[in-house]
């Protein structure tokens, strides 16, 4: 643990000797949250508040970012399911999908499971209404899901 916040230290350093205004350039906040999340795995709060406090830039900066890029992570989950709320698969059972998943997972949207390997989100809508109702693992996208199906799909992942 406390290699990792050396090689935090060190990181910060190298950002606050090499940009006199980084709150200025969002590609070295998108690369500094990038090398800190490889060193921790993901960006827990506390790590977040030291790179707030040495390089001056606000904490809700740092939160949009993780919001925005899709692969940053401000809990530690090894997995994103993502649960489209959308109408068009609201009107196909989309509710009863999320419902399903709640169950499977005993957990919330906007939860992470108590062992850590899921986090439950919704999404307005994934772009797939075609096929909806349609559930989303990290990068995966599962078509015209049915609740009968929802154990399985999890089960691939918990490995």
């Amino acid at each position: 643990m406390k290699e990792q916040y050396d090689k935090l230290e060190e990181l910060l350093n190298y950002y606050s000797d090499n940009y006199d205004n980084i709150n200025s350039d969002q590609e070295a906040i998108k690369q500094l949250l990038h090398e800190t999340q490889e060193i921790f795995s993901y960006l827990p709060a506390d790590v977040l508040q030291k790179i707030s406090d040495k390089l001056q830039i606000k904490l809700a900066t740092l939160s949009t970012f993780i919001k925005l890029i899709p692969h940053l992570k401000g809990e530690n989950f090894k997995h994103k399911i993502t649960v489209c709320s959308g109408p068009r698969c609201g009107a196909k059972g989309g509710g009863a999908i999320l419902n399903a998943v709640e169950k499977e997972l005993n957990v919330k949207p906007g939860k992470v499971t108590k062992d850590g390997t899921f986090l439950l989100v919704t999404q307005n809508c994934l772009k797939k209404c075609k096929t909806s109702p349609n559930i989303k693992i990290d990068e995966d996208i599962y078509h015209n899901v049915i609740i009968q199906n929802i154990p399985d799909i999890i089960r691939k992942y918990k490995k």
